[in-house]
């Protein structure tokens, strides 16, 4: 990678990423509100027993989506602190294109309260797809020790 790529291409990618990462670090804080808008109860209003289960599973279910995507993210800042990813420009700007599109989602799925199902679609196309990629190229530098 020419030496003007990587100047802005790996702080950009850090940036962005470090920006999904908050989008849902405010998503583990949004879990009721985005569990009550699944189950169709409004905020101030006590949750009526015969929608407590549905609450309850709901909630564990976005708790595991959330707890998924903080696995990726450990992968992902791994991978790119151990210098594996960083320094592949195609790479980095997949990364970016797609943590890019996971903090405005992630941001519009908190401040709009949208239904917590809709989570698991983020989870898979904006955490676990990047983490996958970026586990292929750790599992490739350590087996086969090969950067380019």
């Amino acid at each position: 990678m020419a030496a003007g790529k990587a100047e802005v291409l790996i702080p950009t990618r850090f940036l962005i990423m470090t920006a999904h990462l908050t989008a849902v670090l405010m998503a583990m804080f949004s879990v009721d509100e985005n569990v009550r808008a699944t189950v169709g109860v409004s905020a101030p209003a006590p949750i009526p027993s015969s929608k407590q289960d549905q609450y309850d599973s709901e909630t564990t279910k976005q708790r595991g989506y959330l707890a998924l995507s903080m696995i990726c993210f450990i992968i992902e800042y791994y991978g790119f602190f151990r210098g594996i990813s960083m320094f592949r420009a195609g790479h980095n700007f997949f990364y970016m294109v797609v943590h890019l599109c996971g903090a405005m989602l992630c941001s519009l799925f908190v401040g709009s309260e949208w239904p917590s199902d809709r989570f698991l679609f983020l989870v898979l196309a904006l955490n676990v797809l990047p983490s996958l990629i970026e586990l292929l190229l750790i599992i490739k530098y350590y087996l086969f020790r090969i950067q380019k």
